[in-house]
């Protein structure tokens, strides 16, 4: 049954109401606690939050009281709203409704105020937080680009080092959080240029009773920057004409500052990037041959901070550096016959990485490879060129991340081809035959100036003695497309070879670099007379260098 409270219904009968309070027990009048509803009221620093309290007995029904708040902590005011469920006659109503705001906009606290009733008490927890940041004061509202400002906020608040600051009526604006003071209360900005009079928000701010929370807030404090100088300012070099290899700083001029992906472009010149000072006032790099102009620095930035936006800045005057030293290598031999494979050795200053490569004559070389110690290049030239190598990817011993092209200062001369007159069947020179389980490579080079099926090709010639079941591998120096076909003799005239005197190809492939090597396995040769042609897909010029292996099984 539940209790009714005094002024709504009257009973005319007074038994029944002594029955049903005795149906509830001696205790029905009694409170036996307070309950406050919420029991921790969040409030903002801009507004009120409300809160109720009722008085309850064992059996958890209300009971009038006279609700009375007490021990209010610091930062807040509470204060009953007398016009919440009021009781004709003046009665003691059967719950209360406190209203709880910060005592003004600028306090943040984490505190409790007490409400008692019927001899029982109630704690109820507050806790103000912000949505608005009011009375900001920065040091200088309107920099001078490249200057410093100083934000301090409400005692209560606290900033980290992940605090943000943006303009959100202009999200193109940048501000960067460059520091925070050792007590954390001063939050120190370095603003980007072109900011007009823009109110500031803070991101990650916190309160000091709360400090695992973070608070987004926008601010009654807005700041005025200007533009970046016009013209930029220059970088300067601890030299204009250092030597090849030296380390050169660079010094960015006031208010600029380099950042971790600041780096430097040489005109003819490349460089090793070495570091930026912990302060982004200075830049390292190792200088490579050949710089002719100024040096340009990218991603520079106001106080070396990227957020803010950044710029390349060049050099006054030019940095200018000397040729590379003399690639003076050697040869395991420099006079080589057609298909001899040469060793170069570089010298002290050199090494040669394994992207590199050997142009003699004007035609690229067939590169074999490169030793593990970076000191030799392996590779076979073209037969019958001559002319000191230009070597590709090779790189000083001391700059090994800047690829140079160099001419070597001593000259090859290699032997020309051993087999003349491939450009003609009846001309075509004789190819040993392998015996049974051996090979025979045959190296050459040179224009493709025969004919078959439509396509440039050198002519070879093969006599089998005896039924043979032979392998064929072709590979070449650069990313044509070759084949080598096998023509019987007996099917071809005294001029040309068909496509019905074809026996096989080792051209299962395409062009490029994943052309090669061709192979094709278990070809059978009756005992006769074969062509070999290879054949070029691209230009007669064909490849520089080639060769063809025959094995027998």
């Amino acid at each position: 049954m539940n209790r009714l409270v005094r002024g709504s219904i009257m009973f005319v009968a007074a038994a029944g109401a002594w029955a049903c309070k005795t149906n509830l027990g001696e205790n029905a009048d009694v409170t036996d606690h307070l309950v406050a509803t919420p029991s921790v009221v969040l409030v903002s620093n801009t507004d009120s939050q409300s809160v109720d309290v009722e008085a309850l007995n064992p059996e958890g029904q209300q009971l009038p009281g006279d609700f009375v708040a007490s021990n209010v902590g610091a930062g807040i005011v509470v204060r009953q709203d007398t016009a919440f469920l009021p009781v004709p006659g003046g009665h003691s109503p059967v719950r209360a409704r406190f209203v709880v705001r910060g005592i003004d906009s600028t306090t943040f606290v984490s505190t409790s105020f007490t409400v008692t009733a019927n001899g029982k008490r109630v704690v109820v927890g507050v806790a103000v937080f912000p949505v608005v940041l009011t009375a900001v004061t920065l040091s200088n509202a309107a920099p001078a680009i490249g200057d410093t400002v100083q934000l301090t906020a409400a005692a209560g608040i606290r900033f980290t080092s992940a605090t943000t600051i943006t303009t959100p009526a202009d999200t193109s604006r940048r501000l960067a959080n460059v520091g925070i003071s050792a007590d954390s209360t001063i939050l120190f900005i370095l603003p980007g240029p072109d900011i007009a009079n823009r109110a500031l928000q803070l991101g990650n701010v916190q309160v000091t009773y709360n400090p695992g929370q973070n608070f987004t807030v926008p601010t009654d404090a807005s700041i005025t920057t200007g533009p970046l100088p016009a013209p930029l300012p220059n970088v300067t070099a601890s030299s204009n004409a250092p030597a090849v290899g030296d380390t050169v700083v660079l010094t960015a001029p006031p208010i600029f500052g380099f950042t971790a992906n600041s780096r430097v472009t040489l005109v003819g010149a490349g460089n090793a990037f070495v570091d930026v000072s912990a302060d982004h006032a200075t830049l390292r790099f190792v200088i490579g041959p050949n710089s002719t102009g100024v040096a340009t620095v990218s991603n520079v930035a106001l106080g070396g901070v990227a957020a803010l936006g950044t710029v390349n800045l060049t050099t006054a005057a030019p940095v200018t550096t000397p040729p590379p030293p003399p690639l003076a290598a050697t040869y395991s031999n420099a006079t080589p016959i057609a298909g001899e494979q040469v060793v170069m050795t570089a010298p002290a200053a050199y090494r040669f990485l394994p992207t590199a490569t050997a142009t003699v004559g004007g035609v690229l070389t067939f590169k074999d490879s490169v030793s593990a110690d970076s000191t030799k290049l392996y590779f076979v030239p073209r037969p019958g060129t001559t002319g000191n190598p230009s070597v590709g990817n090779v790189v000083l011993s001391f700059l090994t991340s800047v690829p140079l092209t160099v001419s070597a200062t001593t000259p090859l001369t290699v032997a020309p081809s051993p087999f003349p007159g491939t450009s003609t069947l009846a001309a075509a020179p004789i190819i040993p035959f392998p015996a049974s389980g051996n090979a025979i490579t045959v190296w050459d080079g040179g224009t493709f100036a025969g004919t078959a099926l439509g396509f440039p090709t050198r002519w070879y010639k093969i006599v089998v003695p005896v039924d043979a079941v032979v392998d064929l591998d072709v590979t070449w120096n650069n990313t044509d497309d070759l084949g080598l076909y096998v023509f019987d003799a007996a099917v071809c005239s005294a001029t040309a070879c068909g496509g019905a005197a074809i026996v096989d190809a080792a051209d299962n492939l395409g062009g490029g670099a994943s052309g090669h090597p061709e192979h094709q396995g278990g070809v059978t040769l009756p005992a006769g007379t074969y062509y070999l042609g290879m054949l070029t897909f691209n230009a007669a010029a064909g490849p520089g260098v080639f060769n063809f292996t025959i094995t027998t099984q």
